[in-house]
């Protein structure tokens, strides 16, 4: 699949209404809000062979494309140091975990629900899909998945 249908799909199908994109930049972790993340932010890459090598797209922000963030707002939330310290081993997760302590969204449990259901957490009504750095957005399988349920829908 081309990035392009990739992202057309994926951003018609996601059930979140905004995404919020953490990157480490000098030691500092950044926020970002944005409605859509940009292919530009992207790289093609493979599921391992034990999961079956399906096709995927990884978040793979540029240290240029994390200055220029920074330069249009990205919020500095806190140090490396006390990223690395949230008590969850997926980065992921530990984005989350922060949201719901700082936003007040009650204890963190992690889900697995699809990417099209919902977004990761919601605030103040709102669906958020969270990215770290370097999260996968989804594979090509999940997605046709995805699209098939929204066809019988």
């Amino acid at each position: 699949m081309t990035k392009g249908n990739f992202f057309r799909y994926y951003n018609k199908l996601t059930g979140a209404d905004r995404t919020l994109i953490f990157f480490i930049h000098n030691h500092i972790v950044y926020l970002w809000e944005c409605h859509h993340i940009a292919p530009r932010w992207t790289r093609e890459a493979r599921e391992s062979k034990s999961k079956g090598g399906a096709q995927k797209f990884r978040m793979y922000i540029t240290a240029k494309e994390k200055k220029s963030l920074i330069k249009k707002g990205a919020i500095p939330v806190m140090t490396e140091t006390d990223f690395k310290a949230i008590p969850v081993k997926n980065k992921g997760n530990k984005c989350e975990m922060w949201l719901h302590e700082v936003c007040g969204l009650g204890e963190y449990t992690p889900d697995h629900v699809r990417f099209d259901k919902c977004g990761d957490v919601k605030i103040n009504g709102i669906e958020y899909q969270v990215k770290f750095q370097n999260a996968t957005l989804t594979n090509v399988d999940v997605l046709h998945k995805a699209q098939a349920e929204a066809r019988k829908k």
